[in-house]
């Protein structure tokens, strides 16, 4: 879970930021996440990510790193507060 910061300064407001999220899914699972990882890009762009991304890691078979570009930390903050009704079942972090 991120860190939330209850006041933003200035320091939070530069940017842009790459975020980084880590996922390990076992082989058995890998194709129903694949399909719904790609729902996450429409809600990362919808909060503002100007570049998103999913990588396999071919070194460590399990793992999955979900990347996206905001304009700041603070920016992304604030998108923890905007999940949709649909995010939420979607299980958007």
């Amino acid at each position: 879970m991120p860190v939330v910061v209850k006041e933003v300064g200035p320091e939070l407001e530069r940017g842009p930021v790459l975020v980084t999220v880590e996922y390990v899914v076992s082989g058995q699972h890998t194709a129903e996440f694949v399909e719904a990882i790609h729902q996450y890009e429409r809600v990362r762009r919808r909060d503002g990510a100007s570049r998103w991304g999913i990588f396999h890691d071919t070194e460590v078979a399990d793992r999955y790193l979900e990347i996206f570009l905001v304009d700041s930390w603070a920016e992304h903050l604030r998108q923890h507060e905007r999940l949709t009704q649909a995010d939420r079942k979607l299980g958007a972090t």
